[in-house]
């Protein structure tokens, strides 16, 4: 085997096991974890709707836009995404609502915002400590949660709403009805 073709090979090797522990690092391995939780509802979320394929470039800034409305304390509450798995969309697409379930309702709701709410008691609930890169899908952890909500004996609303905590932990929430 000639050197180059060792040189390569190895650059190769470096790269695949750097990838795998950047995958390792940012939670790619952590498991997602299922359970029924009782919530304090109605949640009362502020934001703007969004319909449109999730690569979507504005899907990016809304959600920037409202972790900077958060951090700079304009609104107080937990940054989310609201997902309506019954809306009629085109193939590839989704409706969803991106916002901030609010801790308080503020004096001023800003004109590009609506305030929009979620009638919430129990909620089957998934649990994600990894970066948002690599993050499954939300179609695959919702069918795992409504998996877990029919073997409860449960039923779900149409909707998921993904809520972001600053620490990379994400919680997924589908309203239960029994």
């Amino acid at each position: 085997m000639s050197k180059r073709k060792k040189i390569a090979i190895g650059i190769v090797v470096l790269i695949m096991i750097s990838l795998g522990g950047l995958y390792v690092y940012l939670g790619g391995l952590n498991t997602i974890e299922v359970s029924i939780q009782n919530v304090q509802g109605p949640y009362r979320i502020v934001g703007v709707d969004f319909e449109g394929r999730p690569t979507d470039k504005r899907v990016r800034e809304y959600f920037f836009d409202m972790r900077e409305r958060i951090q700079k304390g304009e609104l107080k509450g937990r940054l989310s995404m609201t997902y309506f798995r019954d809306a009629e969309t085109k193939r590839n697409e989704v409706k969803l609502f991106l916002g901030v379930i609010l801790d308080e309702i503020p004096s001023e709701i800003p004109d590009e915002f609506r305030m929009m709410g979620v009638e919430v008691n129990e909620v089957v609930e998934a649990r994600l400590e990894v970066h948002n890169i690599v993050m499954p899908s939300p179609a695959s952890i919702e069918e795992r949660m409504i998996a877990f909500a029919q073997n409860a004996g449960y039923s779900y609303e149409p909707i998921s709403i993904e809520i972001y905590s600053p620490d990379n932990t994400v919680r997924v929430h589908i309203p239960l009805k029994r």
